[in-house]
């Protein structure tokens, strides 16, 4: 079962684009790490990870293999993050 589900997750700030078509999957157990230099959206990732800035366009789903009630957390089992990108 997959944890978390990311799917073209595109943000951007005005006409900067942060990170575009950004697509990744977490199984249970499995470790990722975000690298990047200073300025490149690696805490703006995390944000729209988690729902901070709503501002995102893509899928994100989070999966809660304890369900609704666990300890650690809502089950969610799917954030649609409005549309495909404008491309204009």
């Amino acid at each position: 079962m997959t944890l978390l589900n990311v799917n073209q997750l595109h943000f951007a700030y005005g006409d900067r684009t942060i990170f575009d078509q950004v697509s990744f999957d977490l199984e249970p157990g499995q470790i990722m790490t975000i690298l990047g230099p200073n300025g490149v959206g690696k805490s703006t990732l995390l944000s729209c990870l988690t729902n901070q800035l709503k501002e995102a366009n893509g899928q994100i789903n989070i999966n809660d293999p304890q369900g609704p009630g666990s300890t650690h957390g809502p089950s969610s089992p799917g954030l649609p993050i409005r549309g495909p990108p404008n491309r204009d």
